[in-house]
């Protein structure tokens, strides 16, 4: 270390002195040799020999400055005359190799060329340095120390810290992200593009993968969202999880360093700061972010810096221009009200330039305290938003809307909530909807404007349900022959059938106004909707009703109403949906105190009196029993019940199935309105409902439906009308125990994740002692009406199923209090039980449970006794 101690202080005592040679612009450096090699000993020593080892060695350094070379030596070494030799650089032996006999290593400088013509040996390595006046002028390089094996330590350039244990080598990105450096990866191996990727990014990377291997899917996207996501392919994995993150969170500005926590989440290999920034760099030249820099105009408003900045930093901001605040908020307060105020320098200016407030001054502070920002692009943005309507096509959307779509894939993957759809079975795609890219734009433009319409609040619904209607009436016959000439099924995907979903569903908010205005423009919309026999044919039985009511009650037309409900009779319509046109007739037709027509008031009762289930026909059970108090008087009515457990809460419908089980005549009930038999019929028919029928195209387009497309219409029979049939008759014609057997194999081969209308949670033994006693031809007799139109019957099924597996008894029951009335589902549920020999009725529970006419007579009363 004395001799380290020697050659660093001579150093920074004296400076190297330099010759520069005049050549071209006369401040070239000239080139020095600084060789430390051991010279030959010359006969004529000024040292003896004994002298050197009786006294302590010193090493000296030797400065020639009158000669090119400059030596390094020591007092116990003889010196020699040096050469002259041509200048051609400073030649320095390994500074090493004067503290320690050890070989030295070679070593190299970042700025250096490294050559040795003379070296022998490790111990005699030469390096020629070309230096700068300044880089000879500077500190000297120290000497390293020498350290044993067990006590290295390695310096890290990107935290500028030492550490004692080598962390593992890190890749760097930056090759990978250049523009000139990227090699896509090979298209025919996908395995290769979703390695060591999350599984949310590989569902992404999957349909993008599989939209681009489609020729009939790639011309429905413009040209640039084509270049893009092929692009996002050729991103190396810690982006496309940034791209995949970015696009499922809120569209707004993100720092640096919550970027890398969203990249590094979960990683075991975390993405450094320069590979991150080489990252950002490269998805804002690829078009999948925008940037927002310290520099130059800045792309981001005030509110927009206050949220990405912390507490602390937006109180260091406030105390730098000496605001009183003590949290966020109140610094927000004061930061916001101080870029109101007016500097004092504005009073100084010229009249006529221009006066500037303290914005400006705070919005450069938050901008530097920010520093850089990135937000996903808008075409990205739309890219990807596009990307996944086109490929999820079939799937409920809510799913998208709440976007909890990598949740429900994750899901499936891990069996916790799988689909019935078979994950082999050849799904079709957008491709037999959308013919061109023009088609899928106006889809595009019309379901953009229904997620608008869900969004706003009602006061600003009224333009968009006008626009909605403009845009309609703006179809040409050409297109509207386009749609109508798709199936029944895939008509949902049409801008016509989204615009009258708009007109429809604006009717109620127009109402709310009670205005003229909008009821005649509601009246408009409806007369719009009936005007139509291609589309949302299912609700057309509302729509005369809404229209009646309107024209009616708040319009005070009731001729025209009277008109509108015989238009309705004298429509195409089933007969179940002209039954719920006959109450409103009935009550037009006895109403005494308008002014009608008696040619139209004798039309409208004649079809009335066609009403084939009238609520009195029907048997019914009465309950006489006080509710508890409801103060607030919202929700159901609640009943106060004692059993063997204690006193009970409960709500009508469990109060009901206490009382017929206490009587003794059944033994079992729940409360499980349709569950349970579309549980039944979606177990008995599942094969039949999840296959695709041969030559029919559109009834699968996701392997994440719920049902097939074509479930909620009467086209689910018409399709598979052979099929339904041979299984009605199977399950009629054959034996109580092989039912069972059957219903038990279809039961057991389901998953029990499986997201169906086949619910577990009824139980396996509830399900076979219904089965048992409703017997074979009960069950095909439900199993009929639910086949033939599942969408109009699933709902309206009696409220309890009461049964007793001894007797083999079974009733289904609709409960309803003093106040509540059938709808007209309900009417027809139980008059079809009933027409089928299976015994169903009413359950009245209340105090003034007979004071309707509407309802059957009292003479079954049951006073029901239970102590209080």
């Amino acid at each position: 270390m004395s001799q380290q101690t020697t050659l660093t202080c001579y150093f920074k005592s004296k400076a190297l002195p330099v010759e520069l040679s005049r050549c071209g612009s006369n401040k070239m450096n000239k080139k020095r040799c600084l060789s430390t090699k051991k010279l030959p000993t010359p006969s004529t020593s000024s040292t003896p020999k004994s002298e050197s080892l009786q006294t302590p060695k010193k090493k000296k350094v030797v400065l020639r400055q009158e000669e090119d070379t400059i030596i390094l030596s020591s007092e116990s070494e003889p010196e020699e005359t040096p050469v002259k030799k041509p200048f051609k650089g400073i030649s320095v032996r390994s500074i090493e190799s004067l503290t320690s006999g050890a070989n030295s290593s070679h070593f190299q400088s970042p700025n250096s060329s490294f050559v040795d013509p003379d070296a022998s040996n490790s111990s005699s390595s030469t390096f020629v340095y070309t230096l700068s006046p300044g880089a000879v002028l500077g500190p000297v390089p120290t000497t390293p120390k020498s350290v044993s094996p067990g006590s290295k330590k390695y310096f890290s350039p990107t935290k500028k810290r030492i550490y004692k244990t080598r962390s593992p080598a890190k890749r760097n990105l930056a090759d990978q992200f250049g523009e000139k450096t990227i090699t896509p990866s090979p298209s025919d191996d996908f395995l290769y593009q979703t390695e060591q990727l999350d599984d949310k990014t590989s569902f992404l990377i999957s349909i993008i993968d599989k939209y681009l291997k489609s020729d009939a899917l790639r011309p429905l996207l413009a040209e640039e969202s084509q270049n893009l996501l092929e692009k996002c392919m050729e991103v190396a994995n810690p982006g496309k999880d940034l791209i995949c993150r970015l696009y499922w969170r809120k569209p707004t500005w993100y720092r640096v360093k919550t970027l890398m926590e969203i990249v590094n989440n979960k990683k075991d290999v975390k993405t450094s700061s320069p590979d991150m920034l080489n990252l950002l760099s490269s998805l804002v030249t690829y078009g999948f972010l925008t940037a927002a820099g310290t520099e130059g105009e800045s792309k981001l408003e005030f509110e927009d810096y206050v949220k990405l900045l912390k507490r602390p930093e937006l109180l260091q901001i406030a105390k730098e221009l000496k605001l009183k605040i003590q949290n966020k908020q109140d610094a927000i307060d004061a930061l916001r009200n101080y870029c109101k105020l007016k500097p004092i320098s504005n009073f100084l200016i010229r009249k006529g330039n221009k006066i500037n407030d303290n914005s400006h001054r705070v919005l450069a502070i938050l901008k530097t305290k920010t520093g850089h920002c990135y937000k996903m692009s808008k075409l990205a943005q739309a890219t990807l938003y596009r990307l996944y309507v086109l490929m999820y096509l079939g799937i409920d959307y809510n799913i998208i809307r709440e976007r909890r779509l990598e949740l429900v894939l994750l899901y499936d993957k891990i069996k916790r909530e799988t689909y019935p759809v078979d994950k082999d079975m050849v799904v079709d795609d957008a491709s037999c909807v959308f013919h061109d890219k023009e088609e899928f734009d106006r889809y595009m433009e019309a379901h953009m404007l229904y997620e608008s319409y869900l969004e706003k609040p009602s006061e600003d619904k009224c333009e968009i349900i006008k626009q909605a209607h403009t845009l309609y009436k703006g179809l040409g016959e050409g297109l509207m022959q386009r749609y109508k000439s798709l199936p029944p099924w895939l008509r949902r995907f049409t801008p016509p059938d989204i615009y009258i979903k708009i007109m429809v569903g604006g009717v109620e908010e127009l109402k709310k106004s009670k205005t003229e205005e909008h009821y005649t423009l509601a009246i408009e919309l409806l007369d719009t909707a009936l005007g139509q026999i291609g589309f949302r044919q299912h609700k057309r039985h509302k729509w005369y009703s809404e229209k009646a009511l309107i024209l009616q009650s708040h319009l005070h037309n009731p001729e025209s109403a009277a008109n509108t409900l015989l238009q309705g009779f004298n429509s195409d319509m089933s007969e179940n949906m002209k039954d719920a046109l006959r109450p409103r007739a009935l009550k037009l037709a006895n109403q005494q105190n308008i002014d009608l027509d008696e040619t139209l008031r004798s039309e409208l009762q004649k079809h009335a009196d066609k009403q084939s289930v009238i609520e009195n026909k029907l048997p019914g059970d009465h309950i006489q029993k006080q509710p508890i108090d409801n103060y607030n008087q919202r929700g159901k009515l609640k009943f106060e019940m004692y059993s063997s457990e204690g006193r009970a809460i409960v709500n009508a419908e469990e109060y009901c199935c206490a009382h017929y089980i206490n009587n003794g005549e059944y033994t079992k009930g729940e409360h499980l309105e349709g569950r349970i038999v579309s549980t039944i019929y979606t177990a008995l028919f599942w094969d039949i409902i999840y296959s695709k029928p041969r030559g029919l195209t559109g009834i699968f387009m996701s392997h994440y439906q719920r049902y097939p497309l074509d479930m909620f219409s009467n086209n689910f029979y018409i399709n598979r009308k052979t099929l339904v049939d041979e299984r009605l008759s199977f399950i009629e014609n054959c034996t109580d125990e092989l039912l069972v057997e059957f219903l038990k194999r279809q039961w057991d081969e389901r998953p029990e994740t499986v997201m169906s209308d086949m619910l577990r949670t009824i139980g396996w033994e509830n399900i076979r002692e219904v089965v048992l006693c409703l017997r074979p031809r009960g069950v095909a007799n439900i199993c009929r009406r639910l086949a033939l139109d599942y969408g109009y019957s699933r709902s309206g099924f009696p409220d309890l199923t009461i049964w007793n597996i001894a007797t083999r008894k079974i009733k289904f029951v609709e409960v309803k209090t003093d106040a509540d009335k059938p709808s007209v589902k309900q009417l027809q549920w139980l008059q079809y039980l009933l027409n089928h020999g299976i015994d169903a009725g009413f359950c009245y529970v209340g105090v003034n449970t007979t004071r309707s006419r509407a309802r059957p007579s009292a003479t079954n009363l049951e006073w029901d006794q239970i102590l209080s």
